[in-house]
């Protein structure tokens, strides 16, 4: 059998993408792209937690 040695791990220079390649976008009724902002995020995120909604989470029982 033969000893397993360690591996080492070498991380990537992490980069920000150029700006034309790094924003999320939903289509209108109209097929044009409306980029997400981070203020339409924001406002989502305020939405749920008034309301109390999380998705992928359940109750305790």
């Amino acid at each position: 059998m033969q000893k397993k040695t360690a591996q080492k791990i070498i991380p990537l220079p992490v980069r920000p993408l150029p700006r034309e390649l790094a924003y999320a976008a939903v289509l209108d009724i109209d097929d044009r792209e409306v980029e997400i902002t981070e203020e339409m995020i924001s406002k989502a995120c305020e939405s749920m937690a008034q309301e109390e909604i999380f998705p992928l989470c359940r109750m305790a029982s």
